[in-house]
């Protein structure tokens, strides 16, 4: 009897506990669903009704940010286009058109293009100056902005409006999105004297393989 009055209070014990965790769980999703409900309604309102124009894009930006910076210092939130700067870096690929750029003055300025990636195929050229994407204005936008924009997934496409150094009409382009890989030494060669000479582009996993192959 003792027995079994014994596994009969351990019973009750797990259940409790149990319930007591299953109870903490739906009170949690219950605050996590009600509270996204609030930052929805909040962030509708603020960029429907403020008195001056919003970026949806940049304040929802701002509050995750804000909302990250209450955690430790390595929570990080990591957007698309960051990702693909991630990518750039470690793999020297990404997913965009294949061209630099930089701005100068009031729009971005096509500063380099890779051969035979979108960019090149599409007939932008170095010195294009940027007026829109997508239809959205280019004009006091900065170079990162417009890769957020450029970047995009294989196969999908960009439309570019471009001013071409020396005309007075803007060019449209259709750029389809690809994945585009940036050699470590896109050129080495033996200049006089026995001087060799070897371009590093960028610095990714493969940068020093590549040096010591244009090396050998």
């Amino acid at each position: 009897m003792k027995r079994k009055f014994t596994l009969s209070l351990m019973t009750l014990f797990a259940l409790a506990f149990l319930c007591g965790a299953a109870w903490t769980g739906f009170n949690k999703y219950f605050e996590i669903t009600r509270n996204i409900e609030i930052f929805s309604n909040v962030y509708k309102e603020i960029n429907a009704n403020y008195v001056d124009q919003t970026d949806p894009s940049r304040l929802m930006k701002t509050g995750i940010d804000a909302m990250l910076k209450s955690l430790d210092p390595f929570t990080n939130y990591i957007s698309e286009a960051q990702i693909e700067n991630y990518r750039l870096a470690i793999e020297g690929k990404y997913n965009g058109i294949g061209a630099k750029a930089r701005k100068i003055g009031d729009y971005v300025t096509i500063t380099e293009i890779y051969q035979d990636y979108p960019a090149h195929k599409a007939g932008l050229r170095i010195g294009d100056q940027v007026l829109s994407v997508n239809g959205l204005d280019a004009k006091g936008k900065d170079s990162e902005d417009l890769y957020q924009i450029m970047r995009g997934m294989p196969k999908s496409e960009v439309d570019v409006v471009v001013l071409r150094p020396g005309e007075k009409q803007p060019r449209t382009l259709k750029l389809v999105r690809d994945e585009v890989n940036i050699p470590n030494v896109p050129y080495s060669t033996i200049l006089p004297d026995s001087v060799g000479y070897i371009v590093l582009a960028t610095f990714s996993e493969n940068a020093g393989k590549n040096v010591q192959d244009a090396l050998s």
